[in-house]
């Protein structure tokens, strides 16, 4: 139950709200602005850390769930974390990252067209993702099987 707060830490902004309620409540008590200040910063530098972990690893959580069919497994960070780890998925979060920041760049150009535009940057969109996602679960497969191979036959990868 404990890695399910993990993810609902960021999902639901209670740290960041946390840190800059205190924060921000000590600068109320005291009339001093550079605590309240303080704790939007801490409150900005910890809802950024905690977004870029989460999308990291939300890829892999995803495919685990999918490849197992469990809920359960999204949420197992001993399968997941030895794939996240992996240089291969490394590379392959940065290609998929790549191919939605391209791909919207083209669909935020297609959308100046006023109907047939948009019509088409729907299409384009759900290739987009397609694409991205098919390089994370291709990844994920990768990762856990160079796992596998290296428990299995003792040698390092």
């Amino acid at each position: 139950m404990g890695h399910v707060v993990v993810y609902l830490l960021d999902c639901s902004g209670l740290v960041p709200i946390l840190a800059f309620a205190v924060l921000g409540g000590i600068g109320a008590i005291t009339g001093s602005s550079n605590a309240a200040a303080a704790g939007l910063i801490v409150a900005t530098l910890v809802s950024g850390v905690l977004f870029i972990g989460l999308t990291y690893i939300y890829p892999a959580a995803l495919t685990n769930f999918a490849r197992t069919g469990s809920v359960e497994k999204a949420f197992a960070f001993g399968e997941i974390s030895d794939v996240v780890t992996s240089g291969d998925y490394f590379m392959a979060w940065l290609l998929g990252f790549v191919i939605f920041v391209g791909g919207f760049i083209v669909v935020g150009i297609l959308s100046i067209i006023p109907i047939l535009g948009t019509i088409v940057g729907l299409f384009v969109n759900f290739y987009i993702q397609v694409a991205a996602y098919r390089v994370f679960g291709t990844a994920f497969r990768e990762a856990l099987e160079g796992t596998a191979t290296s428990v299995s036959t003792g040698s390092s990868l």
